[in-house]
């Protein structure tokens, strides 16, 4: 977001975003005049963005959606497990239909 000097402080943005939940850091950028702010939870960023409340009292103060290489790390491990799930799960029902079969054919 850009964000004029003096809106741009930790104090402010705190007391702004703590409203839509737990702050775990933000880290002010004066010289890009932007801020970065994490959420303890995607829920409480996503209220945040949704908000249609104008940031800092300030409605040309755009509020957008980052991810850092921790949070990326935790995406593609969550894939990889849900793929790894599934597969799991394909091959469990494979098996069941292959057994399925092979009783039918022995009651013959």
């Amino acid at each position: 977001m850009t964000i004029p000097y003096p809106l741009n402080t930790i104090g402010k943005l705190s007391e702004h975003f703590s409203k839509f939940g737990h702050i775990i850091n933000i880290e002010v950028l004066q010289s890009q005049k932007k801020a970065i702010i994490k959420f303890s939870s995607h829920l409480e960023a996503l209220r945040a963005i949704k908000s249609p409340e104008a940031v800092l009292g300030n409605r040309f103060i755009k509020v957008f959606w980052t991810a850092d290489e921790e949070d990326l790390a935790e995406v593609k491990k969550a894939e990889a497990e849900k793929q790894k799930s599934q597969e799991e799960a394909s091959k469990f029902l494979e098996e069941k239909k292959k057994k399925k079969i092979e009783a039918a054919k022995e009651a013959k």
